[in-house]
């Protein structure tokens, strides 16, 4: 199994790692609530800057726990649990931790008219939804908009929201 290391190559203990990024998001959090009224944009686009570095380290844990997880979940403890003939076990600080079954399904790649000839005529045709990528439908909505047209909007919801970008120069 993976680990968290620090950069001097000790082991970093996960819940130090969370602890240090809460505590540096409240920092940041508290220092906006009293600055943006009179802060410039140089300060405010700073703080952002932190804010997005910090994000970027809590997707990078977050990546490393799961890589940690999954095989937990899938492979180490279902195996160890089937080992020992046993379907959950109770932590000492009464968390149980059970294993089960679930099932997926999918429809595979260029089969979708086929499954759902097969849903329809199995009674099960209710679950089937045509639908519309959401991003499919902004980039036609920003074609409409640079043509100088509108899309009826007693059927659709068109939003232009501003984003922020970070680059570094």
């Amino acid at each position: 199994m993976s680990q968290l290391v620090r950069k001097d190559g000790g082991d970093v203990r996960p819940i130090d790692l969370a602890q240090a990024l809460v505590e540096e998001v409240i920092k940041i959090n508290d220092f906006l609530d009293r600055a943006i009224p009179t802060a410039t944009p140089g300060l405010v686009a700073e703080y952002y800057k932190r804010l997005r570095h910090l994000h970027d380290r809590v997707k990078d844990i977050d990546k490393n726990i799961r890589g940690i997880l999954e095989p937990l979940q899938t492979k180490v403890i279902p195996e160890l649990f089937e080992k020992n003939k046993i379907k959950s076990q109770t932590t000492e600080d009464g968390y149980r931790i059970g294993v089960s079954q679930r099932v997926y399904a999918s429809i595979k790649a260029d089969m979708k008219p086929m499954a759902f000839e097969w849903l329809r005529s199995n009674d099960y045709g209710n679950v089937i939804y045509e639908t519309v990528n959401a991003q499919t439908l902004g980039s036609i909505a920003k074609d409409i908009m640079s043509q100088n047209k509108e899309m009826p909007e007693e059927v659709f919801n068109v939003a232009l929201i501003p984003t922020v970008s970070m680059t570094k120069t």
